[in-house]
């Protein structure tokens, strides 16, 4: 990689940074500049205003390939424990992987920009083919009502979301400790497993 390369990639790490911690308006060139350990000089030749680098410094976190979750079907589990397991795992994702910080600077600063809200959104409130696949071998193992499994993917995410996405991005609510969190998930599995077990 040319160092040109390498100062363009150090730039739109550092500008991720300090957008997400401090905003568009307050985020300061001077802190991205030393951040990547380029000149300003070098920062107007790459991103000719602070737009632009805002523009592809969001762009590239909309192009990561959503994360996988580890999460197969096991007969010798309930469901609530295996959706339990699942759960915790979507939550791990969007408070430690991705970052509700991330995602509230992108829904701030994108909000007439919606096409990479909703693009960066999906990482972290799309359904994954893993929950999928897990409730239509549960389906086929009679543990759960036969059904569109793709409906159910959105019950459950529906809920999930609303007790852990939404109220947190939306209304700056902090995240769950671990009681309540754990309060939380058994109420999602609750409400899934007397509508849909068996």
């Amino acid at each position: 990689m040319k160092l040109s390369e390498q100062k363009h990639l150090a730039l739109i790490e550092a500008a991720q940074k300090e957008f997400i911690e401090h905003g568009f308006h307050l985020a300061n060139m001077d802190r991205v500049c030393e951040q990547a350990s380029v000149s300003k000089r070098t920062l107007y030749k790459h991103f000719t205003n602070k737009e632009m680098l805002l523009s592809v410094a969001v762009k590239s976190l909309v192009e990561v390939s959503p994360p996988v979750l580890n999460f197969t079907y096991c007969p010798e589990k309930t469901i609530s424990e295996q959706l339990s397991y699942y759960l915790n795992q979507r939550v791990a994702l969007i408070y430690q992987q991705i970052s509700l910080a991330t995602v509230r600077m992108i829904v701030a600063e994108f909000i007439q920009k919606p096409h990479l809200t909703t693009q960066y959104l999906s990482l972290v409130e799309g359904p994954d083919t893993a929950l999928k696949n897990w409730l239509e071998v549960a389906m086929d193992e009679g543990q759960i009502v036969t059904a569109d499994s793709g409906n159910l993917v959105k019950v459950i995410m529906n809920l999930f979301n609303g007790y852990f996405l939404w109220p947190q991005l939306i209304a700056n609510i902090e995240q769950p400790d671990d009681e309540t969190q754990e309060q939380l998930i058994n109420e999602i599995i609750k409400i899934f497993t007397c509508s849909y077990s068996t």
